[in-house]
């Protein structure tokens, strides 16, 4: 099993997290289209698109995580909205999918979220990442022209970071501690 996973991870990590981000990026647009008709019922429709999120692209973690990942990956998820849409005035708390994130904390004691050997071995796949797409960046800036706009290769490189590199880090740490990470490299990268 932990051969036929670490094959995964080698072979089909970037093409899941890509359908992932095309996948949210569907349902977001569908979402935004639905948002622009009139008299929408706007919490049915973020409902429906919280539970396309969690449920049908987080499905797409299936392909190179275990059952028990996926969950703790799809709740890391669910806690991510809440957090982004707390001071919005559409209310996800009435969400079924939220609902169930919330019942599942009651009755779940608290674990880890990895084991020591997993962190660091994510770890070390985000710091590949990251010294990759850096590296990339870096050379690409070098090799541009005199006078060439840097700002659309610089914004790529940060997305491919933030988007590929990060993706990594979602199994192992908690959203807070992602985006403070986050904030840090990118001010790191940014004035390399």
């Amino acid at each position: 099993f932990a051969q036929c996973m670490m094959e995964c991870e080698e072979r089909d990590r970037k093409e899941m997290m890509k359908n992932f981000i095309n996948c949210t990026g569907e349902h977001k647009n569908e979402y935004k289209q639905m948002m622009a008709l009139e008299n929408v019922d706007i919490e049915e429709v973020t409902c429906k698109l919280v539970n396309s999120l969690v449920t049908t692209c987080g499905e797409l973690w299936n392909l190179c995580h275990s059952v028990e990942e996926v969950k703790r990956m799809k709740d890391m998820q669910v806690k991510e909205m809440i957090s982004r849409n707390s001071d919005s005035e559409i209310d996800i708390e009435q969400c079924i999918t939220v609902a169930k994130y919330r019942e599942n904390l009651i009755n779940k004691e608290p674990e880890a979220i990895c084991v020591e050997e997993e962190e660091l071995d994510i770890r070390v796949q985000f710091q590949i990442c990251s010294h990759n797409t850096s590296t990339q960046l870096y050379e690409d800036v070098q090799d541009m022209e005199i006078g060439e706009n840097a700002l659309d290769t610089v914004c790529e490189g940060l997305k491919d970071l933030s988007e590929a590199c990060f993706g990594y880090l979602l199994e192992c740490f908690l959203v807070e501690d992602l985006m403070e990470m986050k904030k840090l490299h990118f001010e790191e990268v940014i004035n390399f």
